[in-house]
């Protein structure tokens, strides 16, 4: 951004230089990146004429000058090549104040000069060159002030803002801050209006929760006059063309306040009434940059009786701006939702000023006073123009909350000994609402400073206003706790070490999905969390599941060959319940190929991946995890095998699955292997457990183990798993552990029959167990498999 010096000082006494003026914007966070100097930064250097030319007597190089200057002739020494007699040329005489600094009399190679023919850039004019002296025209009278000949001297700043700071775009809003910063006066720019003539022409906001105030007014009688001279300069040293006041007036006060107003030419609006609402979908609306831009729902426009007019904050429409012709004109001055602004600057790629504004948050409290700015500007420059009573809809003003603190907090959090007084001063400077009277000190920030709401921000405010230096360079002792891990950090940490040992890569994908993709994995998009803004059609939705980003990654890496891989990613996953956005902590993984992955020279050892592959994987994860365990899907996703699949259950809670992809899934999403292995585990809950049991430990047992092994015969369809968890608990508190042994079916068992071996352990804490104990304990687990499973004895 442009910011022209000469016009800070319309609004604060500023008495630095350019250059240490940017040094003082730097200092408070507005960043100068560069600085261009305009007009004529000398003094005493006047129009001569050459009359003579002659070689130095000592030089080869130089040449002596004699001049005519009107008030008398004068000699130089000067060594440029293109000199010649005739010309008329920028003369500063002995005491001319240049850029360089101060032209003395001097001797050069043993010849007095009485001054010096000046080249373009030894008068500091912007794009001057050292190739030669400054030719000026024939036509100007010897001894004329060669300083008017460029204007007055003025610097522009371009600037760096912080982009939580909109109320720094414009050049009032800088002065007003180091009128803060350096404690001097602030002035307002006037806006002072001839009486208003009848009233302003009807205005229906019929969208209020995307323009919270809007105000506007009629100027007739008016024509596309020319700019002011003085508006024409400073619009030109931002880079704007000048066209006529109309147009200028606008633009002059978008830079002055930064506040965004657009006139509208009254002939053009249809029934004489505006109305600021939403778009129809698929409305169509003529942009001033001459594109045809189709609208829906969600875009706010300006619109008359009829059509719209302009797409509110971001751009007007080409039916409706001013021309030449216009004599009578609407001027609007509005406040439009931010979020709102951004989406629609963003999606039609109409990046205006007015948009980048308002997008940021402009004053509202500034809309009336830009309009009546504005106004006075047009009305200055077109006789006979005459006002109309303002409209100004603003039903729900704006109320600032105070912010409370202690001086003594400040201090804390700069690390500063700032004397409540001083503290008092550079606050009050910034807010007057400072009410510093109690122990706890309030503030209310002003209406331009929307990003200060709580102590810290004062605090920043504080250091900058008194000046950073008050921090000091000492370092302050710092007490640092014990940084603690979670549990959900420190179960997934664990899984990585568990994973990476077993052969294992980790990926990192995107949290983004397409709905083509949603549906491939079976995601209704109703219940999935869609994005406002997107990036790209591609990335419309937040991933329900880390499954698609490790196929896309498997899929990557079997195109370039891979036979095998296991991936494994940590990460959120997103879904949309009653309106709300839930987020949670996942850990998912796949596995397809072989086992190991890599080539092994005993070919044998090696082995395709298969369900019980997973399984072990599971139960590796799951180790040490009291009251995690696995059971039959009773409703699997629908990319997931129905017969191969299963649970992970905490107490009664599902907390994930684990089982084979779909064979369909896995042909759609392009992989050559469609028997492909994945688990999905939400961390939360099963990281409970792990916080429980981590640092359990048990004695090292003094006394020897047992084991009974019994086959049972029951049906085909009884799980292993219940029949284990009844085995162990009927047991007592002999049985250590419950391990399987052998499934089979087949001849000889029946139908519908299937035989199952476990492996009973009996470990006591006290003592070594009688012969009597263990057959006790084993009829308790027959008992137990007998009554509630059927199960008998195998022969």
């Amino acid at each position: 951004m442009k910011i022209i010096y000469s016009w800070l000082k319309d609004f604060i006494e500023l008495q630095q230089s350019p250059e240490k003026t940017a040094e003082i914007l730097t200092s408070v966070g507005i960043e100068v990146e560069e600085l261009e100097f305009t007009g004529a930064r000398f003094t005493g250097v006047g129009v001569a004429h050459i009359i003579k030319i002659d070689r130095h007597p000592n030089a080869d190089r130089l040449s002596l000058v004699e001049l005519e200057t009107g008030s008398g002739k004068k000699t130089v020494v000067c060594g440029a090549k293109n000199i010649a007699v005739g010309q008329k040329i920028p003369l500063a005489q002995v005491g001319a104040k240049l850029p360089g600094g101060v032209l003395e009399k001097a001797k050069i190679r043993g010849v007095e000069s009485e001054g010096m023919i000046c080249a373009a850039d030894e008068l500091g004019i912007p794009g001057g060159k050292h190739d030669g002296i400054l030719v000026l025209d024939s036509a100007l009278e010897l001894g004329t002030d060669v300083a008017k000949l460029f204007g007055e001297p003025d610097c522009v700043f371009g600037v760096k803002l912080p982009p939580n700071r909109p109320d720094l775009l414009s050049h009032f809003g800088v002065a007003r801050e180091l009128s803060v910063c350096l404690g001097l006066a602030l002035k307002t720019p006037a806006a002072k209006l001839p009486p208003a003539q009848g009233a302003c022409i009807p205005v229906f906001v019929e969208a209020p929760e995307l323009c919270s105030r809007y105000a506007g007014r009629t100027i007739r009688n008016v024509s596309a006059a020319q700019s002011p001279d003085w508006m024409k300069r400073r619009l030109e040293m931002l880079g704007v063309k000048p066209r006529n006041i109309l147009v200028d007036a606008t633009n002059y006060v978008l830079y002055e306040l930064g506040y965004p107003l657009h006139a509208f030419d009254l002939a053009k609006i249809e029934g004489g009434e505006i109305h600021i609402r939403r778009a129809s979908d698929g409305e169509k609306f003529n942009s001033l940059s001459g594109r045809e831009l189709t609208l829906d729902s969600q875009c706010l426009v300006i619109a008359d009786a009829k059509k719209p007019v302009a797409l509110a904050g971001v751009i007007g429409g080409a039916d409706s701006g001013v021309s030449d012709a216009t004599t009578d004109i609407f001027l609007e001055a509005a406040w439009f939702d931010p979020p709102s602004i951004h989406k629609a600057a963003r999606r039609f790629g109409e990046r205006t000023e007015a948009a980048q504004r308002f997008e940021g948050g402009a004053d509202i409290e500034f809309a009336a006073y830009a309009s009546a700015r504005a106004a006075e500007l047009i009305v200055s420059a077109c006789n006979g123009a005459q006002i109309t009573e303002p409209v100004d809809i603003y039903p729900s003003p704006r109320k600032p909350s105070a912010i409370e603190f202690t001086p003594e907090k400040i201090n804390s959090i700069l690390g500063t000994a700032i004397a409540p007084a001083e503290l008092s001063t550079a606050l009050k400077r910034l807010s007057p609402s400072l009410d510093s009277s109690g122990a706890v000190w309030k503030i209310t920030p002003p209406s331009y400073r929307r990003d200060i709401e709580t102590k810290w921000d004062v605090a920043e405010e504080a250091a900058r206003i008194c000046g950073f230096a008050t921090i000091g360079d000492e370092p302050r002792p710092v007490t640092l706790g014990a940084a603690e891990t979670l549990p959900v950090e420190e179960l997934c940490e664990k899984w990585r070490d568990e994973l990476s040992a077993l052969g294992f890569y980790e990926t990192l994908g995107y949290d983004f999905m397409s709905e083509k993709e949603l549906a491939l994995y079976g995601f209704p998009s109703e219940t999935s969390v869609e994005l406002a803004n997107p990036l790209s059609a591609d990335w419309r939705f937040l991933r329900p599941t880390l499954l698609c980003g490790l196929v896309k990654s498997l899929v990557y890496n079997e195109n370039r060959g891979a036979q095998s891989a296991c991936l494994y990613e940590a990460g959120k996953i997103y879904r949309s319940e009653s309106g709300k956005v839930v987020e949670e902590s996942a850990f998912s993984g796949l596995m397809s190929g072989n086992w190991p992955a890599d080539i092994f020279w005993r070919a044998g050892e090696t082995k395709k991946l298969d369900f019980y592959h997973l399984k072990g994987i599971a139960a590796r994860l799951f180790a040490g995890l009291d009251g995690v365990r696995l059971e039959p899907l009773k409703n699997p996703p629908a990319f997931l095998h129905p017969k191969l699949s299963l649970a992970v259950l905490v107490g009664k809670r599902q907390a994930g699955y684990i089982g084979a992809l779909h064979p369909s899934v896995a042909q759609s999403a392009g992989l050559r292997n469609n028997e492909l292995l994945v688990f999905e585990i939400l961390t939360e809950p099963v990281a409970k457990q792990l916080k429980s049991t981590l640092f359990s430990v048990k004695p090292v047992p003094q006394f020897p183990s047992s084991w009974r092994d019994i086959s049972v015969v029951v049906p085909s369809q009884t799980e292993a798993g219940k029949l284990m968890r009844a085995a162990r608990s009927s047991g007592g508190e002999f049985i250590s552990a419950v391990e399987m042994v052998d499934l089979y079916e087949g001849k000889n068992m029946g139908e519908g029959k299937k035989s199952v071996t476990f492996r009973l352990v009996f470990m006591p804490k006290d003592r070594t167990l009688t012969d009597a104990e263990i057959d006790a304990a084993f009829k308790s687990v027959l008992a137990k498999l007998t009554t509630e499973f059927g199960a008998a004895l195998r022969s």
